[in-house]
């Protein structure tokens, strides 16, 4: 009697453990699996608009893939350049942001006069929502009822205004992409940066003082190695940046004009807002950013870890 009991608890046990697996497991196969398994597929098919439908390729199995890479030699095409703008915005995050989010959480680490007010002001952007911060920042711009231009001419400026717009010129809206980059990006790297900083132990700062380590030194030589693992860490977050910065951009300048701020991300999204044929070069660019890819994030990976080693403390 026992025995049945405890084998009717036994099987009572296993169902509720299935029941709760089926549901993760479904969606994976759904969502994950068959998702990726028909997208590779489709790198390899082409459109038939006339039977509605996607049938392989017969005679060039890798022809997307060819004419994938006939795109990116084509300057009017619009690969390269989206290519060349997502590793400018990359850039700007690693060699521009990054070292000044350092030192600026450093200054407020040091306790600095009014430390709390800057610390919210840096911070504010990364809690706003980014349609509400693009909207705001647009609007500070805008030609009719924006700030910035009263406060050009203000101070003899005027001619600096573009005549029809900040974002009629190529070189303008790249001067308002960066700058909002700027502006944005402070708040969450500071905030990282600073809570790896407040975990440096005192008595470590303590003992370089009394040996007569310098303001800059402690930066250098304490700070920045003891926080090793963050900066790696955010500087790997980076990269995917290059291959996925999109909203921003979008909602700013919609990549424009003529497609001068682009990213590769946008150029991605053009395919699959255009449906048909478009999806199958959709689908062929993401496999082949996923080629390409994942080795250099492994790479950049064990370089990083090996220029900033993380340490226990």
């Amino acid at each position: 009697m026992n025995k049945r009991r405890l084998s009717k608890k036994k099987i009572g046990e296993i169902i509720f453990v299935i029941s709760l697996l089926l549901i993760p497991i479904i969606h994976f196969c759904v969502f994950n699996l068959y998702v990726n398994v028909s997208a590779i597929a489709l790198t390899f098919k082409t459109y038939k608009a006339n039977i509605n439908r996607y049938v392989w390729n017969s005679g060039d199995i890798f022809l997307n893939y060819r004419e994938m890479f006939r795109r990116f030699a084509e300057s009017d095409s619009g690969l390269a350049l989206s290519c060349r703008n997502s590793l400018i915005f990359t850039l700007l995050n690693d060699l521009v942001l990054l070292p000044l989010s350092v030192i600026l959480s450093y200054f407020l680490h040091k306790k600095i006069p009014g430390r709390l007010f800057f610390r919210v002001i840096f911070q504010l952007p990364s809690i706003i929502s980014v349609v509400v911060l693009v909207m705001v920042f647009r609007f500070m711009f805008d030609s009719t009822i924006g700030i910035v231009n009263p406060l050009l001419k203000a101070m003899n400026l005027g001619k600096i205004i573009p005549p029809y717009g900040w974002l009629s010129t190529e070189k303008s809206a790249w001067f308002l992409m960066i700058l909002y980059c700027i502006w944005v990006g402070f708040g969450g790297n500071v905030l990282l940066v600073s809570g790896a900083m407040a975990r440096v132990p005192n008595d470590l700062v303590e003992s370089a003082k009394m040996d007569g380590i310098g303001f800059w030194q402690e930066l250098i030589y304490i700070d920045i190695p003891l926080i090793g693992g963050t900066i790696s860490t955010m500087l790997l977050l980076s990269v995917q940046v290059f291959f996925s910065y999109f909203l921003p951009v979008q909602l700013l300048t919609n990549g424009g004009p003529n497609g001068a701020t682009q990213t590769l991300a946008m150029y991605s999204v053009k395919f699959i807002k255009g449906g048909g044929s478009d999806l199958t070069m959709a689908a062929t660019l993401g496999m082949i950013i996923t080629l390409i890819g994942t080795p250099l994030i492994i790479g950049f990976r064990r370089l990083f870890d090996k220029l900033f080693p993380s340490y226990e403390f």
